[in-house]
């Protein structure tokens, strides 16, 4: 309870109005009939204040909106030029305007673009400028038109994500700039999928169904991309291990033919077969002599004798260890004629 002296001070004094608004704007409410300087001060302070004060002149509703622009919110029956420089401030208090012109929609645009979604109906320039300033406004309207969403894709790619039934201009503009955008796009053509892993092949990963043409452009320069997709194509298997032997490891049931040519393009493309002939083992040894290392059990002496004669002298004593000299002691005394 304030005394007499007290209350006095705060209806009539105006030096301690002033004090008083400078520490907090929202003292204002304890003052009767404010003198428009402490108003001034008050909002100043804090824009809110202005909520306290009746029948605000244009002059305090502007310091009040250029303090902080969502204060109109408390201005009722405000001017277009209050309104103007309230969604300059903040672009988002356009919320609080009832059917704002288009010059209004710009600003707050201007000043944010994910305002558009607090205006209720959007010129068509408003939204294109929204799209403009921040293509991921497009999520935020309604119904946006084909070249509405164009717009937003060709300033970025990625935007596509938030288009229903992008149409095929779209997609290939959006994978166009970035390859890997296709992972957004449902079901793509031919057309869009081939510009994707054209940029890089690793881009197969994420089309769900690649066409036949598709996978065979990606194991043709890449045959370890086939572990991206299943494929019943030999013509596909076959260029995949050719490209690439280990790619093997991610073919069912391959078959003899395809194995051997998976050893002849690398030999320790071995290690993923199955009970490997005679024919391919020799060609595994040939090529690296310690790649017998991958043969769980060479079929014959000819192996191990194979291996020997390819081997480096360096690579001697690594060699040694996957000699079965107990059953080809024979190879013993080979290995010590060589190391001599």
């Amino acid at each position: 309870m304030w005394t007499k002296e007290e209350l006095l001070r705060w209806q009539t004094d105006r030096e301690f109005q002033l004090r008083q608004v400078k520490k907090d704007g929202n003292n204002i409410k304890y003052i009767y009939f404010p003198l428009e300087d402490v108003q001034l001060e008050a909002v100043q302070q804090n824009g809110f204040s202005i909520k306290f004060i009746k029948n605000p002149s244009e002059y305090i509703q502007w310091e009040a909106v250029q303090q902080n622009g969502s204060t109109i919110r408390f201005i009722k029956n405000c001017s277009e030029k209050i309104q103007l420089k309230a969604v300059q401030q903040n672009g988002f208090a356009i919320k609080f305007i009832e059917n704002p012109s288009e010059e209004i929609q710009l600003s707050a645009i201007k000043q944010s673009a994910f305002s558009i979604k607090y205006i209720h109906k959007p010129t068509e320039k408003a939204q294109f400028e929204a799209i403009k300033k921040d293509c991921d406004v497009i999520k935020r309207i309604k119904n946006p038109t084909k070249q509405m969403q164009l717009e937003a894709v060709k300033n970025n790619g990625e935007s596509i994500r938030y288009i229903k039934n992008p149409t095929e201009e779209m997609c290939l503009e959006s994978v166009s700039q970035k390859g890997s955008n296709i992972k957004y796009i449902h079901d793509p053509s031919e057309c869009v999928q081939l510009e994707a892993v054209i940029q890089y092949e690793e881009n197969i990963q994420y089309i769900t169904n690649p066409t036949e043409k598709v996978k065979l452009f990606c194991v043709n320069q890449f045959g370890l991309l086939i572990r991206h997709f299943h494929t019943d194509s030999k013509e596909i298997q076959l260029a995949a291990v050719k490209r690439d032997g280990l790619a093997i490891q991610f073919i069912n049931n391959p078959s003899n033919s395809m194995k051997l040519e998976a050893v002849k393009q690398n030999g320790e493309s071995i290690q993923y077969i199955e009970n490997p002939t005679k024919q391919m083992q020799l060609e595994a040894v040939k090529q690296l002599s310690l790649n017998i290392q991958y043969i769980k059990e060479p079929c014959c002496y000819e192996i191990f004798e194979t291996a020997l004669n390819h081997c480096e002298k360096k690579d001697l004593f690594e060699l040694v260890r996957f000699i079965n000299i107990a059953k080809y002691p024979e190879l013993y005394e080979k290995i010590c004629f060589m190391i001599i």
